[in-house]
C-alpha cells in the first residue's frame, strides 16, 4: 500500500511542471508565427514607403511651385529664369548673380558651361555662364527657337519676310556672323550641333505640298569665325511623310532624325529608315554608346525605353510608367523621373541600379556626374547621390 502511495506521490510531483512546459511551448510557437507575420508585413510595407527627398538630400532648399517652375539645373547650381531677370543660385538657394532682362516669353537651352535665354515671339537673347552674363543682344525678327553649342556659339530660328524663316549664327561675343534663309525647303523647326560643333543640323518641314515633306540642311561652322565664313555643307531628304523635329548625333558624321513613328539614320552621307519601328515616339536621347528611345505603343499606353546600340539594333527595353516627367543622362547612366519614381538606369550593364518611390512631384532632373543629381520638385530643390 505504501509503495503505491509513494509511486503516486512521485507522479504528482512531476505533473504540475509538465502542463507549464506544454503551455510555454504553445505560446512560443504562436509568438514565433506572429513575429514572422509581422516581419513579412513590415518588409512588404517598406517596399511601398516613399523615399523622402528632403530628408535624404545632400543639399537643397524649399520653395513653392511657382518658384520651382523657374529653376533650371545648370552646372553645380541652378539658373533662375523669369520675364525680367536671370540669376544663378547655389544648391543652398543663395543667389550669386542677377541680370535684368525684358522678355515676354523667355525660354532656354544649355550646353557645357553655357546657358542661352531668348524671348519666344520677341527679339531679345542673352548668353550666360555661372559667373554672369556674357552678352545680351537683339535681332530684327521674331525668335521661335534657340540652341547653344558647348563652345558658346548660338543658333536662332527667326522669322524672315518672303522666306520660310532664317537661321542666325551668333559668335561668342554676341555678333551675328551668318544667316541662312530657307526659300524652298520649308519652315525651320529645330537645330542640333554636332559633338565637335563644326556642323549644325537644321530640321525643316515643307507643308506646301500634297503631303508633308521633312528635310535636313547642314551648315559648316569654322573654328575661327573672324577669318572664315559659315557655308552650306549638306542636305538630306528623309523618306518619311511626317514632321521630324528631333535630331541626335551618333558622332561627328552620323546622326538620327525622328518623328512620331519613324526614325531615319544618316550614315556614310546616305539617309534611310532604321529597321525598328515605334508607335509613338516621345524623345530620343544620346547616352553612353547607345541611343535611348522613349515611346509608347499607342495613346493611353504606358511608356517604355528602348536602347539602340551604334549599329541601331535594340539591345534592351524597359517599362517606365504612365508619365515620363523628366530625364537626364551622364556617362553610362540615365536618370528617369516617371510617375512617383526615380529610375537610375545603367546603360552599360542594361539594368536599373536604383529604383526609388519618391514623396515629391518631380519637375526636372539633372545628372551632374555619375553619382550626383539635382532634382527640382514642386516643393523645392534636392541634391541626391546614387
Amino acid at each position: 500500500m505504501s509503495k503505491v502511495n509513494k509511486s503516486h506521490e512521485r507522479s504528482n510531483n512531476k505533473n504540475p511542471i509538465l502542463p507549464w512546459i506544454v503551455v510555454f511551448s504553445i505560446l512560443l510557437v504562436i509568438c514565433s508565427g506572429v513575429l514572422i507575420y509581422l516581419l513579412r508585413e513590415h518588409e512588404a510595407a517598406s517596399q511601398g514607403v516613399d523615399y523622402s527627398l528632403s530628408l535624404s538630400a545632400d543639399a537643397g532648399f524649399d520653395c513653392d511651385f511657382s518658384e520651382a517652375q523657374r529653376l533650371f539645373p545648370f552646372e553645380d547650381g541652378l539658373m533662375k529664369l523669369t520675364s525680367n531677370r536671370v540669376g544663378f543660385l547655389t544648391l543652398s538657394g543663395n543667389e550669386t548673380f542677377s541680370f535684368d532682362i525684358t522678355m515676354q516669353a523667355p525660354f532656354s537651352d544649355q550646353a557645357g558651361s553655357f546657358f542661352v535665354v531668348a524671348d519666344q515671339g520677341g527679339f531679345a537673347f542673352a548668353l550666360f555662364n555661372k559667373e554672369g552674363a556674357i552678352y545680351q543682344n537683339y535681332l530684327d525678327a521674331k525668335i521661335s527657337y534657340v540652341a547653344v553649342s558647348d563652345n558658346g556659339i548660338v543658333a536662332i530660328i527667326a522669322e524672315e519676310k518672303d522666306t520660310f524663316g532664317a537661321v542666325c549664327i551668333i559668335d561668342e561675343s554676341g555678333n551675328l556672323v551668318a544667316k541662312w534663309s530657307s526659300r524652298e525647303s520649308g519652315y525651320p523647326i529645330s537645330l542640333a550641333f554636332s559633338p565637335d560643333n563644326s556642323l549644325i543640323n537644321i530640321g525643316l518641314v515643307d507643308t506646301n505640298r500634297s503631303q508633308i515633306k521633312p528635310s535636313i540642311k547642314q551648315l559648316y561652322i569654322p573654328d575661327d569665325l573672324s577669318k572664315s565664313s559659315v557655308y552650306e555643307y549638306g542636305y538630306y531628304s528623309p523618306q518619311s511623310a511626317s514632321i521630324m523635329p528631333q535630331m541626335v548625333w551618333l558622332d561627328n558624321e552620323r546622326f538620327l532624325v525622328a518623328g512620331i513613328e519613324d526614325i531615319e539614320a544618316v550614315i556614310d552621307k546616305n539617309i534611310q529608315p532604321i529597321d525598328k519601328q515605334f508607335a509613338n515616339i516621345i524623345y530620343i536621347v544620346p547616352t553612353y554608346d547607345s541611343i535611348c528611345v522613349i515611346y509608347s505603343d499607342g495613346i493611353g499606353q504606358s511608356f517604355k525605353a528602348s536602347f539602340l546600340n551604334l549599329s541601331l539594333e535594340v539591345v534592351n527595353t524597359i517599362d517606365l510608367g504612365n508619365q515620363v516627367k523628366a530625364f537626364s543622362s551622364y556617362g553610362d547612366h540615365i536618370l528617369f523621373a516617371v510617375d512617383d519614381r526615380l529610375l537610375y538606369y545603367n546603360v552599360r550593364k542594361q539594368n536599373v541600379d536604383v529604383s526609388l518611390n519618391v514623396d515629391e512631384d518631380v519637375i526636372r532632373v539633372y545628372l551632374r556626374d555619375k553619382r550626383k543629381s539635382t532634382i527640382v520638385t514642386a516643393t523645392g530643390v534636392r541634391e541626391i547621390s546614387f
